[in-house]
């Protein structure tokens, strides 16, 4: 019961990550959240106002009843773009050639 139990650092930096990942996620990500729909509820009751038009404030739906939750578009098509490059780079070799020509022929 007395022994003692060795743990890699490489472990510790990992979970010590993660630990600060979620406290960061779950703290202050709502804030910076409420910020920026805060900013942008502001300039559309300016655009309101200005242009006398009714446009509804901004507001964010929640993730968990999405159909795919996590989904990125910048990520999902820079992925895509790069795979679509490499298929399309295997599949066609294009080869630039400078014939010369002296204007005899």
């Amino acid at each position: 019961m007395t022994e003692t139990i060795s743990v890699p650092l490489w472990f510790v930096l990992v979970f010590g990550l993660l630990a600060v990942w979620a406290v960061l996620d779950r703290l202050l990500m709502p804030s910076v959240r409420w910020v920026l729909c805060r900013g942008t509820n502001r300039i559309i009751g300016k655009l309101n106002v200005r242009l006398h038009i009714e446009i509804q404030p901004f507001q964010r739906t929640k993730r968990q009843h999405e159909i795919v939750p996590a989904f990125h578009a910048y990520v999902y098509f820079r992925f895509g773009y790069w795979l679509a490059r490499r298929v399309a780079r295997l599949l066609c070799r294009v080869r630039l050639a400078y014939q010369y020509s002296d204007g005899n022929s």
